[in-house]
């Protein structure tokens, strides 16, 4: 296992990154450009040095530091006592676009029975979700904007390689998780609620999540200079709206507070 990937966290006991008790492994590195990114340290391939504003002008630490395959693995079976109901997530970033150089590594976990998961936007290569569905037993996909144009101008992605790739999970052998950021207007437009209801309609999935967007990461874009996107609140009366919107459709979905 010589092969290095770009981390940058390994965070334990987490419940909201798939089934159970899980540690999830952060990875550098997304193709997209999502205005409301929650983890902005990760969007890029490369690690990145990041400053505290309020002091001096000298970096405080780097986003990212480049890890082995065994140095992975031992750092997760060291929770291995949690995994009965639980297992190992890869987040990001975006995890399947690194599924080739995990593969040694996922083989592992696999033939040790232990659960794995991804968090994915699902805009990769056929060729890396075809090796996460030989090993993943869970995949949480986001969804995000439906219409062509605005999804690639809001966020970079290809919608028909988002379309392919969705079809090739409709008919694996792989539990489905459907996450919908609610981010407004991006995401909340009554025409993509309408789109995502009857996306969900042909769909097989173990659970659909909805989740209120949020602020948190504004420290972490001003630690790395970057211009950010202050996501304007949804009021508890807006979101139970978009979701009696989906349950009357007969799809069946929860509020999911992360």
């Amino acid at each position: 296992m010589e092969t290095e990937i770009l981390v940058s966290n390994i965070q334990r006991f987490c419940l909201h990154d798939g089934p159970g008790i899980r540690t999830t492994v952060f990875l550098k590195g997304c193709n997209l450009h999502c205005p409301w990114c929650a983890n902005p340290e990760n969007i890029s391939f490369e690690p990145q040095q990041y400053f505290a504003r309020e002091e001096s002008k000298e970096p405080k630490g780097v986003y990212g530091k480049w890890m082995s395959l065994q140095n992975i693995y031992e750092e997760v079976m060291t929770d291995k006592l949690y995994y009965k109901n639980g297992g190992v997530t890869f987040s990001g970033g975006e995890p399947l676009l690194s599924m080739s150089k995990l593969e040694p590594l996922l083989k592992r976990l696999y033939q040790e029975k232990i659960s794995i998961c991804a968090e994915t936007a699902l805009f990769v290569p056929e060729e890396e979700l075809q090796i996460a569905l030989k090993y993943l037993d869970t995949l949480i996909v986001d969804i995000k904007i439906l219409e062509e144009e605005k999804c690639k101008n809001t966020h970079g992605g290809t919608l028909k390689t988002y379309l392919r790739n969705i079809n090739i999970l409709n008919n694996a052998d792989i539990d489905v998780i459907y996450r919908i950021p609610l981010i407004k207007p991006y995401t909340t437009e009554a025409e993509n609620i309408n789109r995502i209801v009857d996306f969900l309609q042909s769909k097989r999935y173990l659970a659909v999540e909805l989740i209120k967007g949020h602020n948190l990461a504004e420290k972490k874009y001003q630690s790395l200079d970057k211009e950010w996107y202050r996501v304007p609140e949804l009021s508890d009366e807006e979101l139970c709206t978009i979701k009696s919107k989906i349950l009357q459709n007969g799809i069946s979905a929860e509020i999911c507070k992360i």
